[in-house]
């Protein structure tokens, strides 16, 4: 199911829309511009829907941020708003929208357009999975702290891929191996605890110690506080 961002500091659209979206989409909701971006930092969704006039951030200087960021700068982007002029539209492409959409608006054209554009865009950066300082090139085998990339063995990645998807979800060691390992290997819960013990340390040399343990549960990354 992907996930959504949808911004506007209309309580009524985000209500209407989650509403109408939720069966087909993850949906995540920010009331304003900076609420919006820690979520694009913690979790980079698959589609961005966003209004023009928030209460501190714009969303066309939002579109230009994104925009500006290799991790985020092919998300399609749907500006849906009550400026209708052509200017304002041209404005809006200009800051890098992908599509634009006036209000008053049809949800069936919405959720027409959403398809479209993630049929479009989808694969375009899709393997590249991130959670605050953490990001993983599911395709290269990257894996970089703070836009540095730090060297992985293969468990080691495939465990961090798991957490990073899956962030504040508690993994037991034998889900561990079942999900992100081999689940029909000899692989024991004692190499779970020596794959993250050595992914902790690289995380606090890294000064990003997000890797916690749940007492008789197992492990999770947690948000920043």
């Amino acid at each position: 199911m992907y996930n959504l961002l949808i911004i506007d500091d209309e309580i009524a659209i985000l209500k209407m829309l989650t509403s109408v979206l939720k069966s087909k989409y993850k949906i995540k909701q920010a009331i304003n511009g900076k609420t919006a971006i820690n979520f694009i930092k913690t979790t980079i969704p698959d589609l961005i829907i966003v209004d023009w006039m928030l209460p501190d951030i714009n969303g066309d200087d939002i579109i230009k941020w994104l925009r500006a960021d290799k991790k985020y700068e092919k998300i399609p982007i749907i500006m849906l708003t009550a400026k209708s002029t052509e200017i304002d539209k041209l404005k809006g492409f200009e800051a890098g929208a992908d599509d634009y959409i006036s209000k008053p608006f049809s949800i069936n054209e919405l959720q027409a357009r959403i398809k479209a554009l993630l049929v479009r865009s989808i694969g375009a950066y899709k393997d590249i999975i991130s959670f605050n300082q953490l990001e993983l090139n599911l395709s290269s085998h990257k894996f970089l702290i703070n836009n540095t990339q730090v060297t992985l063995t293969l468990k080691e990645f495939k465990l961090l891929e798991l957490l990073i998807k899956n962030p504040d979800t508690v993994y037991s060691r034998e889900q561990i191996i079942s999900l992100a390992w081999e689940p029909n290997s000899n692989i024991t819960p004692r190499a779970v605890d020596v794959c993250v013990s050595r992914i902790r340390k690289i995380l606090i040399k890294n000064n990003c110690n997000l890797l916690n343990t749940v007492r008789g549960w197992g492990y999770k990354l947690n948000g920043l506080k």
